[in-house]
This record gives structure tokens, C-alpha cells and sequence, in this order.
């Protein structure tokens, strides 16, 4: 499984090392969830939720598990369970998907087959109280740049059985720094209203220019129907980091 002790593990000896004053470095980071975080048990069909995950020894994405029963709570699940959607084709026709044949929460809406390590937020009353944490903001600032979503099989399940016109899933971002609020973004997850029907059903942009500097990213999923399942996908996450030490 993963390897998050000897991360954060890592990451205190960098900080410790810091004495030499007036060096400053900035990168790009990308979180993209397909290293550094399992061993090759990951890589089959699974999930990770023990604890939170970090990212370039940077970002954390957050989550509560109950220690006691192993059950996961809230906040971000890394999951690297395949595709589900069964691909057909006939003669020189293109592709068509049919309907997601299994509806793990956890697993995203894609083509069968496909594999890569992805994010998965599920919102809860027992939430952590952030959802993605810089968590060196004592030596370096983060500024977000974008991340790509999309939906879980079962939550576009629910959409294409459930939803009428008017029916939405909004899905939005917000910014701190200094424990201030200072950006939000929305995106549609969903979309029923008259003008258009539509669901997200692969990776999809989400622009987070405009947050500036951050401390923290938390995300909130809210909906016109109260029983809709209250999962979304996160990949390649985006932010330029700069160290001064």
C-alpha cells in the first residue's frame, strides 16, 4: 500500500535541513497521483484512504477515516480503479459507450480499461475541516493554476435515471489564505436546465487562476435533488510553488 510515513516522513527532514537563509526556488507542481504515493499493489484495482495523501510534499489532499473500524468518512479517497464503461464497435463505425455497468462509488466514469490513479472526494457531515492543504506555508507560498474533474459512473448513473429539467450538480471551489476567503469557483457537474441537458462524462477543466495565493482548497457539492450521491474525481491538479530558505 502506500508509503505516506515515509512522505511526510521526507518532507520534515527538508525542512529541518533549511538553515542556509536567502535561496529560493519555484517550481510547477503537477499532482497527477501516478507516483510517488503507492508500490505496486496500488496499481491493480484498489483504493487508499487510511490517511491523508500529499503531493510533491506540498499539497495534502485531506480525508477522516474511523480508525477503529478502518471505515472512510470523508474528504479524498486515491483510488486507481479502471473504467467501466464497455466499449463497442462495428465495422468501421466509431466507438459507442453503453450505460456504466458497475457503479463502485469510487470509481470514474470512463472508458473500460482505462488506468490511471485519480482523486475521489466524497462529502460528508465528518469532513475533515479543509480539503486540500499547503502544508509548508511556514518557508513557501502556492499559487493555483487549474485541476480537471469529472464524475463517478454511479453519480452519471443517477443523473441519466433521476434528474429532470431544472436538476443540477454544482460543484465549487474556494480559496483561503490566512484563514480568509479569497476566491470562488462553480462548475456543473450536471446540467438539466431547458437550454441544456448535459452531464460530465470526462476529464474537464477547472480553472483556479484566479485564486491567487492559497493556504487551503476546499471544494463543496451541492444539488437540486437531496439523495444524489455526493462524489466527484480530481486529477492533475496544477500550482506554482515558491521556497525561500
Amino acid at each position: 500500500m502506500k508509503r505516506i510515513g515515509l512522505i511526510l516522513m521526507t518532507l520534515a527532514c527538508v525542512v529541518s535541513c533549511l538553515d542556509d537563509p536567502g535561496f529560493v526556488q519555484s517550481n510547477t507542481i503537477y499532482a497527477d497521483f501516478e507516483y510517488g504515493y503507492v508500490n505496486e499493489d496500488f496499481k491493480k484495482d484498489s483504493l487508499y484512504y487510511e490517511q491523508p495523501f500529499a503531493s510533491n510534499n506540498a499539497l495534502v489532499f485531506m480525508n477522516k477515516t474511523d480508525k477503529a473500524t478502518g471505515t472512510f468518512l470523508g474528504g479524498f479517497a486515491l483510488s486507481n480503479f479502471s473504467g467501466n464503461i464497455v466499449e463497442k464497435k462495428a465495422d468501421d463505425e466509431e466507438s459507442q459507450a453503453d450505460e456504466p455497468k458497475e457503479t463502485n462509488p469510487f470509481r470514474v466514469y470512463a472508458p473500460q480499461g482505462t488506468k490511471n490513479s485519480y482523486a475521489v472526494f466524497h462529502q460528508s457531515s465528518q469532513m475533515p475541516e479543509h480539503d486540500v492543504a499547503f502544508n509548508i506555508q511556514e518557508i513557501g507560498t502556492c499559487r493555483m493554476r487549474m485541476c480537471f474533474v469529472n464524475n463517478t459512473a454511479q453519480v452519471v448513473e443517477y443523473v441519466k435515471e433521476n434528474f429532470e429539467v431544472g436538476d443540477r450538480i454544482t460543484l465549487k471551489a474556494v480559496g483561503y489564505l490566512d484563514g480568509k476567503q479569497v476566491a470562488t469557483k462553480d462548475i456543473f457537474l450536471a446540467d438539466y436546465s431547458a437550454q441544456k441537458d448535459s452531464v460530465v462524462t470526462r476529464w474537464t477543466q477547472m480553472d483556479l487562476s484566479s485564486f491567487g495565493f492559497i493556504d487551503y482548497v476546499d471544494f463543496e457539492i451541492s444539488s437540486t435533488k437531496p439523495d444524489v450521491p455526493m462524489y466527484f474525481c480530481l486529477d492533475a491538479m496544477v500550482a506554482d510553488v515558491t521556497v525561500s530558505y
